[in-house]
Formats: C-alpha cells, sequence, structure tokens
C-alpha cells in the first residue's frame, strides 16, 4: 500500500512495541509502504531516490532511481516501485528481478509471500505472476488502484468503471464488476474482496458482488483482517462489519487520515492522535505507529499506549 497525504498512520503489532523512537528525514516523500509485521518499511521521493528500513530505523537498502518515484509496495523479501517510467521488483538487497517500461505507474502491490504482484498504469495492467514474468492487459483508462491477496492467488485493479479480479494461476481470464469511483479495496483471508467508493458504498466480492454498505459518506480506507472490516471515510466516521456482513459499530473521529485493523485490534488516528481502539479481547498491550510526514518530509516513529474498549464503549487514551 502507499498513500500520499499529510499523514500515513500504519499499525505495528504488539510484539514490536518497545519504548524506542527513531527518525529519518528524506525531502519529498512520494510513496511508502510497510508490511503487516512491521518489520519492513519502504519510503520513496520525488527524486527517485529510495529507502528501505528495518523496523529498528536502520538503512537495509537505498538507491537512486533518478526518476519520480510515484508508488511502492514492499514484502517478505522483496519490494515493488512505480515510477513515471516503469515497474521494478527488486529483492531487498537491490537484486532486480523484473525491470517493465511502460506509460507512469499509479499504484503497485506485491504479495507478502513474494509469490506474485501487480502495478496499474495510466493506460494498463502489468501481473507479475512469478515476479519475473508479466502479462500485460490494455484497459485504456487510468488504473488508479491495485491489490493482491496475501497468498498471492488473487490480484485486482480498478479504474474509475469498475474493477477487475484476476486468478494469478490464469492471468488471461478475469471477473469483471461495474462498480465505480472505487476508492480503496483489500482481499480477505478467505479470497473475496471488499471495496469502498467515494459515494460511500462498500462491497463485498466474492462469487458475487454484494452491496453491504450505503451512503457511509466518501471512503477512504477498506481494512480488513481475518473475519473483520473496518471503513474509514473522509467525514472522519468508521464502521465496524463482521463476516455475516453485519455493521457491529461505529463512531466518528476527528481529521481522520488512516486506520487499521489487525489480529489484535483497531487503530482509528486523526493527526497522530490515537483515537479508538476496538480488538476482540477488548484490552491492548503497547503498539507502536509509523508515521510519514509529508509536508515535512520527516519519517517518524511514535510508541503509543492504549487503553481498553468494547464495541458499544470505546475508551481512548
Amino acid at each position: 500500500m502507499a498513500c500520499l497525504m499529510t499523514w500515513l498512520v500504519l499499525c505495528i503489532p504488539p510484539s514490536y512495541a518497545t519504548s524506542q523512537s527513531w527518525s529519518y528525514r528524506i525531502d519529498g516523500i512520494s510513496a511508502s509502504a510497510m508490511t503487516r509485521d512491521g518489520i519492513h518499511i519502504i519510503a520513496g521521493s520525488s527524486s527517485g531516490i529510495y529507502y528501505l528500513f528495518n523496523e529498528y530505523g536502520e538503512v537495509v537498502f537505498q538507491d537512486d532511481l533518478d526518476i519520480e518515484i510515484t508508488s511502492a509496495d514492499v514484502s517478505r523479501n522483496n519490494m515493488i516501485i512505480g515510477t513515471q517510467s516503469a515497474t521494478l521488483i527488486l529483492s531487498h538487497s537491490g537484486e532486480k528481478l523484473s525491470h517493465f517500461t511502460s506509460e507512469p505507474v499509479l499504484s503497485v502491490a506485491i504479495s507478502e509471500n513474494d509469490s506474485c504482484a501487480i502495478s496499474g498504469t495510466e493506460i494498463n495492467i502489468f501481473i507479475f505472476p512469478s515476479l519475473r514474468s508479466v502479462t500485460e492487459m490494455y484497459v485504456g483508462v487510468p488504473v488508479n488502484y491495485v491489490f493482491v491477496s496475501s497468498d498471492g492467488e488473487k490480484v485486482a485493479a480498478a479504474t474509475a468503471d469498475g474493477i477487475y479480479v484476476f486468478m494469478t494461476e490464469d492471468t488471461t481470464t478475469f471477473e469483471y464488476y461495474g462498480i465505480s469511483s472505487t476508492s480503496s479495496m483489500q482481499f480477505l483471508g478467505d479470497g473475496s474482496l471488499a471495496a469502498g467508493t467515494r459515494d460511500g458504498s462498500l462491497y463485498l466480492i466474492g462469487e458475487t458482488a454484494d452491496q453491504i454498505g450505503e451512503t457511509l459518506g466518501s471512503i477512504i480506507i477498506v481494512e480488513p483482517d481475518g473475519d473483520m472490516i473496518v471503513v474509514g471515510t473522509s467525514s472522519g466516521r468508521v464502521y465496524i462489519y463482521d463476516s455475516s456482513e453485519t455493521e457491529k459499530t461505529r463512531f466518528t473521529v476527528d481529521n481522520l487520515v488512516d486506520c487499521s485493523i489487525s489480529q489484535n485490534g483497531l487503530i482509528a488516528d486523526g493527526n497522530l492522535e490515537i483515537l479508538a481502539v476496538v480488538n476482540s479481547g477488548y484490552t491492548l498491550k503497547p503498539w507502536r505507529i509509523l508515521a510519514f510526514e509529508y509536508a515535512s518530509g520527516d519519517v517518524k516513529w511514535s510508541s503509543i499506549r492504549f487503553l481498553s474498549c468494547e464495541f458499544d464503549s470505546i475508551s481512548l487514551s
């Protein structure tokens, strides 16, 4: 995942939550991503320099591509970078696995298990089913969002008019869903796809495309984990759905910029003030968050401690 916003806030599991902090100055951050376990972080810049960090803030690798980086994602052993003219897939040591020249890249994604990747450009979808090979599909319109399942078996690409879903074992065929104005999407553990739109609709795409939410407000983030789905809107309203497609709760966060859910809980964040936490056990240990401040170009760590909460009564810290 890669975002361009004033603040990007991502979550690291409690097992990594120590009291340390670190910062790193990067001018003109244009793309960023972090693995789900928080061990690997990538940040790319408009000047073309990218940095790979470990969880302690150490630069594991860096290089200069000499062209603006537009999107980036990172997995356990590799990373994918989109630029104004190409998609690159590299190992954490910088070994080039793929380099495919194209029009400007808008979005990239790589599976957690390093089995496949996808990029979307101004007119094409590029699927890398083995990281070293590529399948190209011309769509003729901007591919604004792409995503890949954690097991690498499915990839999805969204344009302004609809969503394409591919099985990576056969990238020549796909399912198409006429869901317009998609603004965020992610795969669930069972292979279904959760997608939110700018007009406030929430869809769950499996064998069929079911609308499970409507008029929620302009959706800026959809974040599923296990059998839970968290939806954040531009108005600051946050919704939580369970596997039965039932809304469990909703609450409002001032100046919401991002939200994320893991097996241990939900973080909803506004301007780096932790506002809400939800989890099945109702109690969280200390967590740590990574924040990219695009306005000043700083990469910072902050150490956060939470109180407990319940679905109908949320405690804040």
